[in-house]
């Protein structure tokens, strides 16, 4: 929640607004102090406005948690701005010239206009940042206050840029990215999950958030386009998925192993192949699919529904086909998800599990003991595969690779789930290839044997990383720093 202070006190160092009649060394001046309105949000503060009889060549640093208490509500606060300095534009040594990020408030900080100047050079300056992790193949991007920028380029992180970010800089920069209802959200709940596009940059899926340094940010890379089976390296018999016309496919793996990307493959294929009405409910939505043969309404939970089970109670009532669940999170989700695989719509939907075999457990395990019987029986009949991922590094260095455990329905797994006997479905995929299943270890063997991941990477995430006891232990070559 956001409150106001009526007032803070401003220490700081200013000199002449005449411009200097030739480059001269920054130079401290006496200590001045004047108070100004500054916001307060929860434990930070930011200024907001500012009085005209203020230095122009005055500028601050962070206002910080020690400098700045939170008042309660009609009381006053009053804050003290630490380490000020100034500096005139003609500095040769200018912080803000591009691409260095700027490294604190500017001239005329103290005025009005210039907090929309800094929030404008700050949120230019992060788009720069953007789109240069986008050239270089970033999957996500890391902006910290007090660091350095870092991108993750083939699941590892490396910098970006070789200065620390002061933190009023990533403040302002990250409130000016976010849409309005965005940024409110920010305020009353400390953190926000939203989508943005910048044109001629890319498209982003972001995660906002204060920690006691100050705001900070989290951005995946999402593709403009969507991605294909073949662009992700996903078996061709995955294809196999999209010809259901009822019941349920789950898409399952750890964070960042790339489930939203292959449940966009999916939903692209069936909107080039079919001729359906596709509901997708997400948070937030991440690839954007324009109707091609399909129509595709695509829903974001918290903003156009107040959340996933509300909106997929609606789309049973919107004549849908296909019905896409970014992630079924709880109960009465799974419970929904269910019911409409039941009643003759293909679901498809996202799990954070490990394997196709704890899927199977981690629905059921969702509903107290004496409703699972039920459950285990529904499941049985509607489930029509589970594909389950990981991402692992190339052993070339140029990227990753996903190694993939598929389990499909069959009147054997159907029973193996009715009877609650799950833990022999491992051995029904082992023998399953004909018709289309692999274990996560026959993924990895196959992998490792054609050289695109090494052997070590593959016994970090194998379920029996004895399978890779007789092979050379070889582990994938790091990708080259930025800037090496």
């Amino acid at each position: 929640m956001t409150v106001r202070a009526q007032s803070a006190v401003f220490t700081g160092t200013h000199r002449s607004s005449q411009p200097d009649p030739a480059p001269a060394p920054v130079e401290r001046s006496p200590t001045a102090s004047v108070r100004i309105p500054i916001a307060v949000f929860d434990d930070h503060a930011a200024l907001a406005a500012a009085l005209p009889a203020v230095p122009a060549r005055a500028a601050s640093s962070v206002l910080t948690r020690a400098a700045v208490h939170a008042p309660s509500p009609g009381r006053r606060s009053e804050g003290v701005v630490l380490e000020s300095w100034a500096l005139p534009y003609d500095d040769p040594n200018d912080p803000f010239a591009t691409p260095t990020a700027p490294a604190t408030l500017a001239a005329d900080a103290l005025a009005a206009d210039a907090l929309v100047d800094l929030t404008a050079e700050a949120r230019a300056w992060l788009v720069e940042v953007l789109g240069a992790a986008v050239r270089q193949g970033a999957s996500d991007v890391h902006v910290h206050a007090g660091e350095s920028v870092r991108m993750r380029r083939f699941g590892r992180l490396w910098p970006i840029s070789d200065k620390p970010l002061p933190a009023e800089v990533v403040h302002f920069g990250l409130r000016a990215l976010l849409p309005e209802d965005e940024r409110v959200v920010l305020d009353r709940h400390g953190q926000v999950d939203c989508s943005l596009t910048l044109p001629g940059v890319g498209r982003f899926r972001a995660n906002v958030y204060r920690q006691h340094k100050g705001t900070d940010a989290v951005f995946r890379v999402v593709k403009l386009r969507p991605p294909t089976l073949p662009t992700l390296h996903l078996p061709p018999e995955l294809a196999a998925l999209t010809t259901f016309t009822q019941g349920i496919v789950l898409v399952t793996g750890p964070a960042a192993s790339g489930k939203s990307s292959t449940l966009a493959a999916l939903v692209h294929m069936i909107n080039e192949e079919r001729s359906e009405h596709v509901v997708t409910i997400e948070d937030p939505i991440e690839v954007l699919h324009s109707s091609i043969r399909c129509v595709v309404n695509q829903r974001q939970a918290g903003r156009d529904t107040r959340g996933f089970a509300r909106a997929l109670k609606a789309a049973l009532r919107e004549d849908p086909d296909v019905i896409v669940i970014g992630e079924m999170r709880d109960r009465e989700t799974a419970q929904l998800a269910l019911t409409a695989a039941e009643t003759g719509h293909l679901v498809l939907a996202t799990l954070h599990t490990q394997s196709a075999v704890s899927t199977v457990n981690r629905v059921v395990g969702e509903f107290p003991p004496n409703q699972q019987p039920q459950v285990r029986g529904m499941l049985s009949e509607s489930l029509r595969a589970v594909v389950s991922q990981r991402l692992l590094p190339r052993k070339d260095g140029t990227g990753v690779v996903p190694a993939v455990e598929v389990l499909r329905a069959t009147p054997a797994v159907a029973n193996l789930i009715r009877e609650s006997r799950t833990h022999q479905l491992r051995s029904v995929m082992q023998t399953g290839a004909a018709l289309g299943m692999q274990t996560l270890d026959a993924s990895l063997t196959d992998l490792v044997a054609r050289g695109v991941v090494g052997a070590d990477d593959a016994r970090r995430v194998a379920d029996d990383p004895r399978s890779f006891t007789q092979l050379p232990r070889t582990a994938s070559h790091p990708p080259t720093p930025v800037g090496a």
